[in-house]
This record gives C-alpha cells, structure tokens and sequence, in this order.
C-alpha cells in the first residue's frame, strides 16, 4: 500500500492529474473536441473517431507548472467514459 501512495505522491508532485468532463461540441472537419466539465471549465482535444456529443471523456490533464491557472493545462490522455442523456 505504501507503493500506492508514492506513486500517487509523485504523480502529483508532477502536475497530473485526472479529469471528466462531457463532449459539448465536435468540429470533424478540424477533428477537434470541446469537453466542459462540470465547474464550466473547458477543453480541447484532437481525435474525434466515434465520440458524439453528450459522451463522457476521463482524461489526465497536466497543469503546465502552474496550480491555479487552468489556461495553461495540457491533456495527456483521454479515454472513452460512458453517455448519459440525463437532464438534456
């Protein structure tokens, strides 16, 4: 459990981490997605393949160096996770 807890220290110490947010809009011709999360902050991405809008993307995002600045953060990884129309 102690190696758990290292790597969740380092990974941190890094700037990652993990987000999930909802597919909101996707421009095919450009290939971008635009993920909002749930405080309203957004993200863009390339690689729309099969995603449509209302999915749910996790991702992890490293913050550029910066803690409180979201304007600088970079996704590193993003995965398929689920749809929900609720609430639409």
């Amino acid at each position: 459990m102690k190696f758990i807890y290292t790597v969740i220290a380092i990974i941190a110490a890094l700037g990652l981490c993990p987000i999930t947010a909802k597919i909101t809009d996707l421009d095919r011709t450009q290939d971008i997605v635009t993920v909002q999360m749930a405080n309203g902050h957004r993200y863009a991405f390339c690689g729309c393949e099969d995603y449509v809008v209302g999915d749910y993307v996790s991702a992890i995002v490293w913050n550029g160096g910066t803690k409180n600045d979201a304007t600088d953060d970079i996704i590193v990884s993003v995965h398929y996770a689920g749809y929900s129309d609720y609430g639409e």
